[in-house]
């Protein structure tokens, strides 16, 4: 049995507007993050990029245990009211910082993982080009 919860939400991150897509399952917590655009989107984009959407698709995060992170039960209006002043501050970003954090460390991970795959590839061509000269030095020697 899988208990999961979802949330969406869109926010400009400059320069961009994202999608960031939250989700809790069996208390993992995870994150993805899906560019909408530079421009605000409107009404119609945003169902458009919704239909078209393949949620299966969506590189989330490692899990993290939802045991760290503190979730509150919210009356709706409190949450309402969080919304609505989150949305008018100019620094919406910084609501989020939790999912970011995440992304941020996937993102660093990534990069890690990166660079070693380029490093042994170029350890691999220097070597193989080594031998190659080692080849042709013998049959240089040979040809005397």
């Amino acid at each position: 049995m899988t208990i999961s919860e979802s949330t969406t939400t869109i926010l400009f991150d400059e320069p961009f507007w994202i999608a960031l897509f939250e989700r809790i399952e069996n208390g993992k917590y995870s994150v993805a993050k899906v560019i909408i655009g530079t421009s605000e989107p409107e009404g119609v984009e945003i169902a458009y990029f919704f239909e078209n959407l393949n949620y299966d698709k969506l590189e989330f995060t490692k899990p993290i245990n939802e045991d760290k992170i503190k979730k509150q039960k919210i009356s709706f209006k409190k949450q309402k009211k969080i919304v609505k002043k989150a949305t008018t501050k100019s620094q919406v970003k910084y609501v989020f910082s939790k999912a970011q954090t995440l992304l941020k460390e996937q993102f660093e991970l990534n990069k890690k993982e990166r660079k070693q795959e380029t490093k042994a590839e170029i350890e691999e061509d220097v070597r193989r080009k080594f031998e190659l000269k080692q080849l042709k030095r013998k049959e240089k020697q040979r040809g005397h």
